[in-house]
């Protein structure tokens, strides 16, 4: 089978995963243990939620396509658990039927939802990441919605707290820039 869910040292792959990350990130990354899955072989939701399920103290998203109801599920049981659980979701997007009813029951649970486009005029904001507990980043392709699980996509979890804080500092950029307009 294509699946590879075993930890390893990014650089290990003879550079091709510090190669996949912009130039910025590579020293960050290469001494990061990761998972990596590729959908549609992998499971792409459950590798999440557990990644999801690690956070004590605080998740930090920013996601273009947000429909999974698995995933709004586990967010209000964070928070509810007294994890501070903060996304960015693109203006586009959410207001889509699907993804609108996930934000809203979110926002309903109290969880903070920033909904924005990109910075520089005002085109979509197509990150996809997760930032737990300042220590492990999930960044890929991979939207987290059903249909990006059937198709084509990457979803890499990085357990490297130096790479959560430069995706840290993007991410409150990416609010900053958003809160302003």
């Amino acid at each position: 089978m294509y699946k590879i869910t075993q930890k390893f040292v990014v650089c290990a792959m003879s550079g091709i995963a510090c190669a996949w990350l912009p130039p910025v990130y590579a020293h960050y990354s290469c001494a990061a243990p990761a998972e990596y899955f590729f959908t549609p072989y992998d499971d792409g939701l459950s590798p999440y939620l557990a990644l999801l399920d690690k956070a004590k103290q605080t998740v930090h998203i920013a996601i273009y396509g947000f429909t999974e109801p698995a995933i709004t599920e586990k967010l209000i049981e964070l928070h509810r658990r007294g994890v501070q659980v903060n996304l960015i979701v693109d203006r586009s997007q959410s207001r889509g039927k699907a993804q609108l009813m996930q934000i809203r029951k979110l926002q309903l649970a109290g969880v903070d939802v920033c909904i924005g486009t990109s910075a520089v005029h005002g085109q979509i904001m197509h990150n996809k990441l997760t930032i737990v507990d300042d220590r492990y980043v999930e960044v890929g392709s991979w939207n987290y919605t059903r249909s990006a699980t059937r198709q084509s996509n990457v979803l890499m979890i990085l357990d490297s707290p130096a790479l959560a804080e430069r995706f840290m500092d993007n991410w409150q950029r990416i609010k900053d820039d958003i809160l302003r307009k």
